[in-house]
């Protein structure tokens, strides 16, 4: 049988930052009493994924020239990119990881997210949403 491979297509800050921000965010859910396990696996993903470079600008390429690639509509899963596009012009503005995805709310991680990094939630669907991101996990 063979074991799954990941690739993390990030910057050694980028890569770091997502790290940071991933036992932030596990850290104040256990504060909370409301931690759950898909922190943990999201987490392993990342510390697992084999790391290759590649500009931010041409990750949502990359995702469209392979055929990996989902429209607002699409319930992401945990582990999937979500590209924004803040003035709906078509240009990817921000990128973040899908923590979760239940009853139609988007949970994502975001990095420089108020200059900070951060837990958000988003409807999906909602207009600000560009698209998804589907690795090959």
């Amino acid at each position: 049988m063979f074991e799954k491979k990941y690739h993390l297509y990030l910057e050694q800050d980028e890569y770091d930052c997502v790290i940071r921000c991933l036992i932030d965010l596990k850290n104040r859910l256990l504060q909370q009493g409301r931690y759950t396990d898909d922190v943990d696996d999201v987490l392993i993903k990342v510390l697992n994924a084999k790391k290759k470079k590649i500009k931010i600008v041409d990750g949502s390429q990359w995702f469209k020239n392979n055929n990996q690639w989902a429209d607002r509509s699409y319930e992401p899963s945990a582990g999937d990119i979500i590209f924004f596009d803040w003035e709906n012009d078509g240009t990817t503005d921000h990128v973040g990881i899908v923590w979760k995805c239940e009853n139609g709310t988007v949970y994502t991680i975001e990095g420089n997210s108020n200059n900070q990094c951060l837990q958000r939630t988003y409807t999906v669907g909602s207009s600000v949403i560009y698209r998804y991101g589907l690795p090959a996990y």
